[in-house]
């Protein structure tokens, strides 16, 4: 079963804290729901580490092909840098709920995940083929990718609209949400033009990007990525902010903030690299809907829930593409003893496949190289 299905059935259990999963259920069923396959995730997450003035070309190739989409994965796919949790457990399976406001290229990112519980305990609390401790961030990611769009005017209208519906309906909930709602604006709905420590710690923080911290060209593109997404509340995690911050004082309240902050870090940009794959002239992305008929038949019958229909994600190369790769990829077991992988690349007009190409002296060793599986 997949991460949508455990979120669906997590609605009013021990694991839904502040209600989130219950809050989530209606945007669930009403979104398109994609399996990224394993090839695609990691495609898109060797993109994140692309120069930032390419990341800034590829905004208009940024747009929701649907209102509402649910993308799910393979834990720890969706980062090509293996600091992204920091010793903290991979998750079993991750996913993002992906919510347009008014227009293609502006809306919010809820990250979600799982981790695998233990049989022992999953028995003790119910049926151990649903009952596994699915979480969110309640650090959602916005963004704006229009060419003029400011991000930062979308987070507060946002949370304007959150605060107001508090005002009305939960006053103590509300409370707890401004206090985090107030350090979450002043950190990061702030300008940081002039700010020298910021530029660099962006800089430093990314695999690739360490030797670009004096090229204004690129800092001036990490600005305008700023302008175009950036963390803020999610609606779904409200309840979740008020249940825990109530629990935690000092120190710890200060580290929990920024597990939250953390727990989205990154996936804002694995999405806007896969919506560039997915939007690109030349198309590298195939969806194939699953047939679920039998099985939910058969889950009908044993008095089980159905499955939620989903689209399998992979990648594919056209018959071009293809015959490039061939002549430069010889075959597949040379491929792994020495030649460069075939790789993605982002250009203005879309996102490119580079087929492998052989580099070094084959008879001075092998080096092991992994590969993506294409078609």
């Amino acid at each position: 079963m997949r991460l949508a299905d455990h979120f669906l059935a997590a609605a009013g259990t021990i694991s839904d804290i502040g209600g989130f999963a219950s809050h989530m259920q209606g945007a669930i069923r009403e979104a398109q729901r994609f399996e990224v396959a394993d090839e695609v995730a990691k495609a898109a997450g060797a993109l994140i580490h692309s120069r930032p003035s390419t990341l800034v070309a590829a905004l208009p190739l940024c747009r929701l092909p649907y209102d509402v989409m649910w993308l799910e994965y393979r834990g720890g796919l969706s980062s090509a840098d293996p600091r992204a949790f920091d010793g903290a457990p991979v998750p079993w399976k991750q996913g993002v709920l992906v919510e347009a406001m008014p227009g293609s290229q502006v809306g919010f990112i809820t990250v979600c995940w799982m981790h695998m519980v233990d049989i022992e305990t999953a028995t003790k609390y119910g049926d151990p083929e649903w009952l596994h401790p699915v979480n969110i961030s309640p650090v959602a990611v916005y963004f704006d990718w229009r060419k003029d769009g400011n991000v930062h005017n979308v987070v507060r209208r946002a949370h304007r609209v959150i605060d107001n519906h508090l005002e009305k309906n939960n006053h103590e909930t509300r409370a707890y949400y401004n206090l985090f709602r107030e350090h979450l604006e002043r950190k990061w709905l702030t300008d940081w033009a002039g700010d020298e420590a910021k530029v660099n710690a962006v800089f430093t923080g990314r695999t690739g990007w360490d030797g670009l911290a004096g090229i204004p060209r690129e800092i001036e593109a990490v600005r305008e990525l700023d302008r175009h997404m950036v963390p803020g509340i999610s609606p779904h995690g409200v309840g979740l902010i008020a249940a825990l911050l109530q629990a935690v004082k000092g120190n710890e309240l200060t580290n929990l903030l920024l597990k939250w902050e953390a727990d989205m870090q990154g996936e804002g940009g694995w999405m806007q690299c896969l919506l560039a794959m997915l939007n690109s002239r030349n198309p590298v992305v195939e969806h194939t809907p699953v047939d679920l008929t039998k099985l939910n038949k058969s889950r009908r019958k044993s008095g089980k829930a159905e499955f939620l229909p989903y689209v399998k994600t992979q990648l594919t190369m056209s018959r071009s593409q293809q015959r490039i790769a061939k002549a430069h990829g010889i075959d597949r077991e040379a491929a792994r003893q020495h030649l460069v992988r075939g790789h993605f690349k982002i250009r203005r007009t879309g996102v490119y496949w580079w087929a492998p190409f052989l580099r070094g002296d084959a008879r001075k060793g092998a080096v092991e190289r992994q590969e993506y599986e294409v078609r």
